[in-house]
Parts: C-alpha cells; structure tokens; sequence
C-alpha cells in the first residue's frame, strides 16, 4: 500500500493522500492519531508532537524530491519568522521525522491504515478517545463520544449541583464567584445523594462523567463531615451487552473500582422495561432479578426513585439516516442513531412518557435531541397537542422548561421537570 520508504514523514506524507483520495474526512488528522498510537507516542500529545514537527519540517524543507511532505498547514506569522530565521527544526522534530518505521510498527501501521481506508471510525481503531478530562473506552458498535454530548454533561452538572444545594441547610451555604456569576457551594449534605438515570448509557460516558465531575467540584466536603456515602449513585440503561460492559469498564477506569462500585451500575434493559419501584416489592420478573440485590438495601420508594434523567437518546430522522457521514452510518450502531418513528421521537416519547414512574417530585430531566423536537415536544406537552392528537398521549405531570443550543448554534438539548 505504501512505498518502500519507512520514515515517518514519507509514512504521514503517502498516507495522508491515500486517505484523501479515499473521501476520508479530516485525513492528516487521522494520520497523527494513528500513527501516534502505532509509534506508542503519549495519548494525551503524541499526536500534537507529530503534527507539529510535520508541518514544521515542511515550512522550512528546501527538498524538492517525493519525500517532501505533500500536505504542509500554514502556520502563524509569528511561528514562521522563528522558523525562517532559523532555518531549521528544532532537532527532536527533525528526528521524530526522519525515524525509521520498524517492521513490526509497519505492519501495525498497514493495519490502522487499512481500517481507516475503509472510513472506520477513529474511536473503534484506537479503543478510546477523550470526552471532557476523561478518556474512555470504545468499541463497536456503541456510539462515539461528541462534543455536543459533552455539553450535555455540563448542563446536567449543573443541575446536580443546584440539587445538592436545596438539600442544605440555609444557614450552611457558603456564596462563591465562578466566572462573574455567584452560585452557592454545599459546605455540609444531607445523607441523601442524589440519583441520576443515564437512558442508554453507551459508553458511559455521560454517567461516569457527571460523578468523576461532583469529586472533583466537592473534594473536601465528605473528609470534613465523616462519610464515605458518595454524592451521586447513577444507574444506566442500555439494550446492548456491549454497551453495559463498556460502560462498566469506564466506570472503573475513571472513578476507580471501589467508588464504582458506590456509585455506577449498569444495567441491561430497554427504558420501556424499566421500573424502579418494582424492586421494592418484587423481583419476580427476570428482567428486575439482576437489580433486585442492590435493591434490599434501600428503604423506601423515595430512595428508589431519581432526581435526574439524562439520556442520549436515539433521535436520527429515519429520512436522514443515508445522508450520515459513512463513518457513522456503516459502523455505529443504527438502533442506537435512529429514533425509528418518521418524526424521530419514538425513544424519547418512551422516556419521557415514563418520568412520573422514575422520578422524585421536582425532579429533572436533560436530553439530547434533534434540532427540530424542542418544539414537537412543547407542543406535545401542552395543551397544544389536543388540536393534533399524537400517536402516544403526553404523560401528566411533566413540563417543558427550556431549549438550550448547542455550540454550533442548533437547538440541541431540552429541560424537563417532573412535576408532583
């Protein structure tokens, strides 16, 4: 597939055209990240250090031969007056360049190479890849994790911390200044934590993020007041055995396997099938016997109920599925991208047709959704939907509070609250 040649920038320089005639998107990016890995360079910036000696090595080259890198990136003025006064790479970029591919790190890299060719997501290839601080791991078929996923994280975040916050004493609250905007920080919590349910978990990389998150925004307050309860106990959902024990595994991988153990469980079962308050009475149904154990340790159905709901739910128009990226389209897992009903609300009805049976009073949930259900869903929900009658009746006791966009503009995520 390639030429004789072994150094790594004839690797970077032949792959990357292989790739680009291929229709790959973002193609010298994909080179940096699996070249990276092959070279067993630092996840964290192995793929940054090759980029920038790359391109580096290109701007200053005067080699007019083959070996010249094809795909050189415009750098900054102030970068490229340093480079033409010196005339040079620094020596460690020049020599990560000019290294020499072992057969054993060739073959390897024919492997990633191949895979990438035929548009394979980056993410099953390497096995992780980051969302927030966190990097976790991916297989196939469960979905990558996005951007836009991240800043669903964040919203419900925020949530947690506001719950946390009601559930303290007035006389306890300390005000604190966080990016011009005054919030109030728990100093002491009730021994109720707050539980979240993760609606098809995936990954897990909603779940385990939101609990790594409160660690890390609440350090001190469980060594002050002597407990080792956690804040949060999240409990995910997933039809895919693949996806609960992927999910499981970044459980441990992030938070450690004894807070994982306090905090995370996933669980094999469809949202439609699950019902939190059937463990209290009864583990009769197959489907509730693998919960039932962890259930003998709650007390009453309040404990048994959430304060969060939180899901990346399939939401994909069925028109649209053939428009996606090929990437998406032949590797994830379509049951996990399409929301099934011509309008693509199908699981989300599910959801949140099921909030009063899942949910506190005043609980809330966050979703993810497709830019045209903000609106589908308020009409819905209000008196509104008498006019047109849906196929599925809106749930009583849920109200829409908000639409939220995402980073690129769209309006991406929605605000429940369960009201009781």
């Amino acid at each position: 597939m390639l030429n004789k040649s072994r150094r790594v920038v004839d690797v970077i320089s032949e792959s990357t055209q292989l790739l680009q005639e291929a229709g790959v998107d973002e193609a010298a990016e994909s080179v940096f990240q699996l070249l990276a890995d092959v070279l067993h360079l630092s996840w964290e910036s192995g793929f940054r250090e090759l980029r920038d000696a790359y391109y580096s090595t290109s701007r200053i080259s005067t080699d007019t031969t083959a070996n010249t890198p094809l795909y050189a990136k415009p750098i900054d003025g102030n970068a490229a007056s340093l480079l033409d006064s010196a005339q040079k790479p620094p020596v460690s970029g020049k020599a990560l360049m000019d290294r020499i591919l072992t057969t054993g790190e060739l073959d390897h890299w024919q492997k990633h190479l191949e895979r990438r060719l035929k548009h394979e997501p980056l993410q099953y290839i390497l096995g992780q890849w980051d969302f927030l601080d966190y990097t976790l791991n991916v297989r196939a078929p469960l979905l990558c994790p996005r951007p836009e996923t991240e800043e669903l994280v964040l919203l419900a975040l925020q949530s947690v911390k506001e719950i946390l916050s009601m559930r303290h004493s007035n006389d306890a609250e300390t005000k604190v200044v966080v990016d011009g905007s005054t919030t109030v920080e728990p100093q002491l919590f009730t021994n109720k934590k707050v539980r979240i349910l993760d609606v098809g978990c995936g990954t897990g990389c909603i779940g385990t993020a939101l609990c790594a998150e409160i660690a890390k925004s609440f350090p001190q307050q469980q060594q002050q007041h002597h407990t080792s309860q956690p804040l949060v106990h999240v409990t995910a959902l997933d039809v895919d055995p693949v996806a609960v024990s992927v999910a499981t595994e970044n459980a441990q991988r992030i938070l450690g396997m004894a807070n994982a153990e306090q905090q995370y469980q996933a669980i094999l079962m469809a949202a439609e099938d699950f019902d939190p308050t059937a463990m209290l009475s009864s583990s009769s149904s197959l489907k509730m016997q693998a919960k039932a154990e962890a259930a003998s340790q709650l007390n009453n159905r309040d404990e048994l109920l959430f304060d969060l709901v939180v899901s990346n739910p399939p939401y994909i128009l069925p028109s649209e599925m053939d428009t996606l990226d090929a990437t998406v389209r032949n590797y994830e897992n379509h049951v996990a991208l399409s929301g099934l009903d011509p309008d693509g609300m199908c699981v989300i009805r599910q959801i949140v047709q099921a909030l009063p049976k899942w949910c506190n009073a005043n609980a809330i949930c966050w979703m993810e959704v497709h830019p045209t259900h903000p609106v589908l869903l308020q009409q819905w929900l209000s008196s509104t939907a008498q006019h047109q009658p849906p196929l599925v009746p809106p749930p009583q006791g849920v109200k829409f509070v908000q639409t939220v966009k995402d980073f690129l503009g769209n309006d991406r995520f929605v605000q429940l609250r369960v009201i009781k």
